[in-house]
């Protein structure tokens, strides 16, 4: 969520890989406490890395920023193909448009208080 968020309000897409323990829905929306995301120089990556791990901070590269489009690839033992044994049923990866995701975040509060579900 705060990728998409991110995403959102700065006009730039992401491309980027989740690893995937439990569940899609948990890695994708979960929110628990003490993760960031953070966008930084590719230059300046080895250096928070650093920081990090003097801090004893997990820090772990996603991707990329930029383009219109938000795109994530699921992998590890809990992405669809290892997920789809446990009939999961889930995608593969996220890809959708900066334009998609704007129109669903702007329409899903009147979406959800429509008397019929559609605004």
């Amino acid at each position: 969520m705060a990728v998409a968020e991110c995403a959102i309000w700065s006009g730039l897409g992401a491309d980027l890989t989740l690893a995937v323990a439990l569940a899609p829905a948990v890695a994708l929306f979960g929110e628990s406490p003490t993760r960031v995301v953070a966008t930084i120089a590719p230059e300046r990556w080895n250096e928070l890395a650093r920081r990090a791990a003097g801090m004893r901070v997990a820090c772990r590269r996603l991707g990329t920023v930029g383009g219109d489009r938000v795109r994530i690839r699921l992998v590890g033992v809990g992405a669809t193909g290892a997920a789809e044994e446990r009939g999961a049923g889930v995608a593969d990866e996220v890809d959708v448009s900066l334009a998609e995701l704007r129109k669903a975040w702007a329409m899903a509060l009147p979406r959800a208080l429509s008397e019929n579900g559609a605004a």
